[in-house]
């Protein structure tokens, strides 16, 4: 446990978030196996299988998602309080509210596949398999959101550390599984999906026990935890706009899965790559994002408004440092890099399709970078509204420029439209920010009173 308020900040940052880069990558490296063995092992047709139903997967989790950073940073914030009684009421309420929403979305998503795949149009050859891998993994949800979920909860009492164990944890158990149940025992998507669940569940075991420790070291663990209104309502309070911001997000994003599925599997295929590396970029900001949300409601928790200005820039230095030489790697190397997912005899088309995303639009990630950063700032000081509303102009202007590109440019309008929105989102939270439209009651009090 550590207080990310106290002490070199530029020290802070890189000790808290180089180890959330790496377990981001972790992580990540056990989906991006996923989709290549997938690909290698199972074909084009296993990789459109896998990916047929990505967008309506992210969209079952972002409420989940966004649940759990929203309720950590309630965590974050009384940990910097010191109110540790208030962080294990806060835990427990929360992990339980998430299985009962796991209940409910899942089933619902379960019982509607049918007419949620027609809409999607995924291709009827393909549909025996991704049926399979869809209702397993729904089935198994609330074990790999737990995976997330506890590392939020981690991270906000500043040990990153453990997530960075447990994603190594979760690497080699997902991999080994894989390994073992596609390469070796040929079970297909089944064994692809049985590995992430079965792998996320022992994970999830792991991370309850070192939280058990946690709450006896905090000196709570022996006291009962009852029903308190006040902490749960605030718990809601803080995660509901975050859930309604990854909703939304997500959202933009399986609406265009209908054109994808519709251009034909070698898109489906491509695409399902290419979402893989926009994963791995992702990573190496978000690490730092989420080390400026958790400093940030850390400061906001014990009053240090001051500090607010130089964690978001450190932050900022962080995330570049990590993002921009990857970039440049894969707008170098991106037909390279894109034959990692694809087998030898994959589509031309769908490796141009991956090999155009890289060249000419993965760039611009640099303005999503900035999207996060602030996205995180903003949670951190409980500035909801403005989070929202800048989720929605980028979702916004995604599905109307998918709307608009799509029909006619295929793949590189369904691009053009994802690059249309990280731009749009950036220039608007940009603005908020130095207008100052995110600061808290207390400190604009402070300010006025200073002058």
């Amino acid at each position: 446990m550590k207080n990310l308020t106290q002490g070199n900040t530029f020290k802070i940052f890189f000790m808290f978030g180089i180890p959330l880069v790496f377990s981001g990558l972790l992580s990540q490296s056990y989906n991006i196996i996923d989709t290549m063995i997938a690909g290698k092992c199972i074909g084009e047709d296993g990789l459109a299988a896998v990916g047929g139903t990505a967008g309506l997967i992210q969209l079952t989790s972002s409420f989940m998602w966004g649940y759990s950073s929203g309720f950590c940073v309630y965590v974050a914030q009384m940990f910097g309080d010191k109110n540790y009684y208030g962080i294990k009421k806060c835990v427990i309420y929360n992990l339980l509210a998430l299985l009962a929403v796991c209940i409910l979305i899942g089933g619902g998503m379960l019982l509607f596949r049918r007419p949620l795949f027609e809409f999607l149009n995924v291709d009827v050859r393909l549909y025996r398999d991704t049926s399979l891998y869809f209702s397993i993994y729904i089935s198994g949800l609330y074990f790999i959101i737990l995976n997330d979920c506890f590392i939020k909860i981690f991270n906000a009492i500043g040990d990153s550390k453990m997530s960075f164990l447990m994603s190594c944890l979760a690497a080699v158990l997902n991999i080994g599984g894989n390994i073992l149940s596609v390469a070796v025992l040929k079970m297909g998507v089944l064994g692809l999906v049985l590995a992430s669940v079965i792998s996320a569940s022992v994970v999830d075991l792991c991370y309850y026990l070192r939280l058990l420790q946690i709450f006896r070291q905090m000196d709570v663990l022996h006291l009962r935890v009852g029903y308190d209104p006040a902490v749960l309502h605030k718990s809601v309070s803080y995660a509901t706009p975050t859930s309604l911001q990854q909703i939304t997000m997500y959202f933009s994003s399986a609406a265009v899965f209908p054109y994808i599925n519709a251009i034909g599997a070698s898109a489906t295929a491509a695409y399902t790559v290419v979402i893989k590396i926009f994963d791995i970029n992702a990573c190496m900001y978000q690490g730092a994002s989420m080390t400026v949300s958790n400093y940030t409601a850390q400061c906001v928790g014990g009053h240090k408004y001051h500090q607010l200005g130089k964690g978001l820039a450190v932050g900022a230095v962080l995330a570049a440092f990590c993002l921009i030489p990857l970039l440049i790697l894969c707008a170098l190397f991106p037909r390279q890099i894109s034959l990692f997912f694809f087998d030898k005899g994959v589509n031309e088309d769908a490796l141009g399709y991956a090999v155009l995303f890289m060249r000419y639009y993965l760039p611009f990630l640099v303005f999503n970078m900035i999207n996060n950063l602030l996205h995180a700032f903003y949670r951190g000081v409980r500035a909801t509204r403005l989070l929202i509303l800048v989720t929605f102009i980028g979702a916004a202007s995604r599905i109307l420029g998918t709307l608009l590109l799509a029909p006619a440019g295929g793949m590189q309008g369904i691009y053009g439209a994802w690059v249309i929105s990280w731009v749009a989102e950036a220039a608007i939270t940009l603005i908020l920010y130095f207008i100052g439209k995110w600061k808290p009651k207390e400190l604009l009090n402070q300010q006025t009173a200073a002058h």
